[in-house]
């Protein structure tokens, strides 16, 4: 998975300096009909199909997490739709509505962790001093708000809010060779080899924050972007005790898109 990842930020990577390097000073020609009637109404339609790299993290990383053992942010994937309405050269509103999958796997060694068990006979709580294994993965329905300021004709920048609907998710795996302190710090020991847990009853069902993105126009109807969101609040509410500290979704997009 990580090779698959380094080969997309490479291959993204050469595109963007290539039709930097071939387009940058050259105006934008051959428009079809149909852009030129959006252009004329100051409107722009767009799809766009990308690849989010991240993962849900704590900030900062709490000291009951003493080491994280191995990181997979999984192949995560998005589609959009979005209206641009421009109001000159170097302004415009963006507004998008799209499909993305925001998950990761984690391994990591922990102390003092608030857990929540698995059992036969139900479920047991405390906390747990061992490893821990995670697998997030959920999908979201996220509109997106963002002023946009056009520097150049080929490039655009944008900043803006977002708020998302969680659709399906999962944030469930196991601890393995610890022990569990019940209840509290100083409860009983239990010692257990590997014992799951699942949180997904939990998840919140909003999620809002900030997205940051650029774009570059190589051709009059292709593009190529950059998006980062930085989910405010926690994928778990404030009620949630087990989780004893907000869980923040982070990521980059990479994307092209097609303009009508």
């Amino acid at each position: 998975m990580k090779k698959i990842i380094a080969i997309l930020i490479t291959v993204f990577s050469f595109l963007q300096i290539n039709l930097f390097a071939q387009t940058e000073n050259e105006p934008i020609k051959d428009y079809t009909h149909g852009i030129l009637r959006s252009l004329a109404a100051g409107v722009e339609y767009r799809v766009k199909a990308g690849v989010l790299i991240g993962g849900m993290s704590p900030i900062p990383v709490p000291l009951e997490i003493q080491k994280i053992n191995s990181f997979n942010p999984l192949l995560n994937l998005m589609l959009e739709a979005e209206i641009q309405k421009s109001f000159d050269k170097q302004w415009a509103l963006s507004f998008g509505l799209k499909m993305e999958q925001k998950g990761m796997k984690t391994q990591a060694q922990v102390k003092n962790y608030a857990m929540e068990l698995i059992q036969q006979d139900g479920s047991i709580a405390g906390v747990w001093y061992g490893g821990v294994k995670t697998t997030v993965n959920n999908s979201y329905l996220t509109l997106p708000v963002l002023a946009v300021f056009k520097p150049a004709q080929r490039w655009g920048i944008k900043l803006g809010p977002y708020i998302s609907y969680l659709i399906s998710g999962a944030f469930s795996g196991d601890v393995y060779d610890g022990y569990l302190r019940v209840g509290n710090p100083t409860g009983e020991k239990m010692e257990i080899l590997s014992a799951p847990y699942d949180f997904y009853e939990h998840l919140v069902k909003w999620n809002y924050g900030i997205q940051a993105s650029t774009e570059f126009q190589a051709f009059p109807h292709l593009f190529a972007g950059l998006d980062f969101t930085w989910g405010i609040n926690s994928i778990f509410p404030k009620d949630f005790k087990t989780m004893s500290f907000a869980m923040h979704p982070i990521y980059f997009a990479l994307n092209f898109g097609y303009k009508f």
